[in-house]
């Protein structure tokens, strides 16, 4: 997560396939949700927008109505920077999602 004073809030996400940068699928998320300095917050917002969207082109995939997929396969790692307090959030918001 990255701010200025609190102000233009965005966490970014890398991403490895095979082992290899996928540079292409490197995205930046804008926090629109989160007034002030809050990283916990934060954090929940991107990775609750993230996880929510692959669960969506799953669905779509499975009705049969795919479009583009963004990701040759769901993550298999997810890498939180942070301590415990970042570990909750991401452990929390997995369980929320299923």
């Amino acid at each position: 997560m990255s701010h200025i004073q609190g102000t233009a809030y965005v966490g970014s996400m890398v991403v490895l396939e095979d082992g290899l940068p996928g540079p292409a699928h490197y995205r930046r998320f804008r926090v629109r949700e989160v007034p002030g300095n809050d990283d916990y917050a934060a954090m929940e917002e991107v990775l609750t927008r993230r996880l929510t969207a692959l669960l969506a082109e799953r669905q779509r995939n499975a009705d049969g109505t795919a479009g583009r997929k963004r990701f040759a396969y769901p993550p298999q790692l997810i890498l939180l920077d942070g301590g415990k307090g970042q570990l909750g959030v991401g452990v929390r918001v997995l369980a929320e999602l299923g």
